[in-house]
């Protein structure tokens, strides 16, 4: 029980990390900044999805997408923001989405341990 619960708590800040890192890299590095954090995104989902499952992604997928979207609709000081309305910024949010949708379509067989097999399968 407890195991589970860092687990997933674990997937939790994965996902938030993600989200802070993509959106300082998407505008550090523009354009292969913006792939990158995709290609992370794509990474980092499949890692849940493997560790623990379907639940995992959604844990992570609901990190990721709340720390982007607040990152995005959140003004600071001046009027500013982190994430901008412009194509850069909608490539991080809709290139991430597309990224975790991708891993949920993939097949269950990629996401087992080998070891967990039994003889013949």
């Amino acid at each position: 029980m407890i195991r589970s619960a860092l687990a997933f708590a674990g997937l939790t800040l994965v996902g938030f990390l993600t989200g802070v890192v993509g959106a300082i890299e998407h505008r550090y590095h523009p354009y292969w900044g913006a792939i990158l954090v995709v290609v992370l995104v794509l990474a980092s989902a499949t890692f849940a999805r493997a560790s623990r499952a379907w639940l995992g992604l959604g844990v992570y997928a609901t990190a990721w997408f709340l720390t982007v979207f607040l990152l995005y609709a959140i003004h600071g000081p001046g009027d500013s923001v982190v994430i901008l309305d412009d194509g850069l910024g909608r490539t991080l949010f809709a290139g991430g989405a597309l990224a975790i949708v991708a891993v949920a379509f993939l097949p269950s067989a990629w996401m087992r341990d080998p070891s967990d097999l039994g003889p013949g399968e």
